[in-house]
């Protein structure tokens, strides 16, 4: 009878340290990505810093409506943006942190977008790739001089957002690029654009 104390004891001191190991292993886990991209410790995050950005996003059916009225889907293809250049296969990790920058926008939750219509939506998201990429402005010949400023297309319109295709193709089929648009040549845009890309492009000797 009296040895049932020393043994209660000894499970008190088992559930003790059960306890802490836990405890311990929780704060590993929960401090060690915020550690991370502070700077404050050379341990790897235990997951990407985008996971829970996919967890919500995978599956949703939400939208946003814009001031216009025009409503934004919030459900991202996570099969077609692993196989874009931004996936899988690019040469660096590319995380949804990476281009969605802004913390006060894209911290949740997420305060309502500044755009008031898709056109401004697409323009923001067009900012956002030109932190990493050439600036429009540098490599679009044949819409940037036009009259009609207001449906000039932007990053996204030839590139895409999430899922982001190689340029190789565009470059290799130019006029297939352009008929993604333009489907026939009595376009009446078409001779405004080919007198820009012309006065924009070097001669041949010169490149």
């Amino acid at each position: 009878m009296q040895a049932r104390p020393s043994r209660n004891r000894s499970l008190n001191s088992v559930f003790f340290l059960l306890s802490l190991l836990i405890v311990g292993l929780a704060c590993v886990l929960w401090w060690t990505p915020a550690q991370a991209q502070d700077g404050s410790s050379s341990l790897s995050p235990v997951l990407p810093p985008d996971t829970t950005c996919k967890m919500c996003h995978l599956d949703t059916e939400s939208h946003a409506t814009l001031a216009s009225g025009e409503a934004l889907t919030l459900t991202v293809d996570m099969a077609a943006l692993a196989g874009s250049v931004h996936g899988a296969g690019a040469a660096q990790p590319v995380y949804c942190t990476d281009c969605h920058t802004d913390r006060q926008r894209y911290l949740y939750p997420h305060v309502p977008t500044a755009a008031q219509n898709r056109a401004e939506y697409r323009d923001l998201v067009s900012a956002s790739c030109e932190q990493c990429h050439q600036s429009a402005d540098e490599h679009n010949p044949g819409h940037l001089q036009v009259a009609d400023q207001s449906n000039v297309p932007s990053c996204v319109d030839c590139h895409g957002g999430h899922t982001v295709v190689p340029t190789e193709p565009m470059r290799q089929d130019p006029i297939g690029t352009c008929q993604q648009c333009h489907q026939e040549y009595s376009d009446p845009k078409l001779q405004s654009v080919h007198e820009e890309v012309v006065a924009n492009l070097q001669p041949l000797a010169d490149l």
